[in-house]
């Protein structure tokens, strides 16, 4: 178990606490959970999905989706969107999930591992 993965409430912690937004972690709402980002090592997506489609399907789950932070960042790294998600390198996919991450935006962006594309001599996705 890990830090990363109690927090947004992934995995029960065997001890300790934590509180995540001013909330103790064990009593997230669904309300709390969805200001949430979350970025999993593993870059998982649909691998059927076009890259608009991905962004649909966050866009129906999160009430505060933000369009145009998600295409901010599609055009910053250069990813095609017509491209299916599984035709995509998993540095392309990771910057994909990036952008659906980062698209709802959340109060709270939790990276589980280093974020694609994350090299400082380029421009910061926190400035889109």
């Amino acid at each position: 178990m890990t830090t990363i993965h109690m927090l947004p409430g992934l995995l029960t912690p065997t001890r300790g606490t934590a509180s995540v937004l001013g909330r103790s972690r064990l009593a997230l709402t669904p309300d709390v959970r969805s200001r949430i980002g979350y970025l999993s090592e593993s870059y998982y997506v649909y691998r059927w999905m076009r890259i608009a489609d991905c962004a649909k399907f966050q866009q129906s789950t999160f009430s505060t989706w933000n369009q145009k932070i998600f295409d901010a960042i599609v055009d910053h790294f250069g990813l095609d969107r017509p491209t299916k998600a599984g035709a995509l390198s998993r540095d392309e996919r990771g910057k994909l999930c990036l952008a659906m991450a980062r698209g709802t935006e959340p109060d709270l962006l939790i990276l589980d591992g280093p974020a694609p594309g994350h090299d400082q001599s380029q421009r910061s996705c926190n400035s889109v």
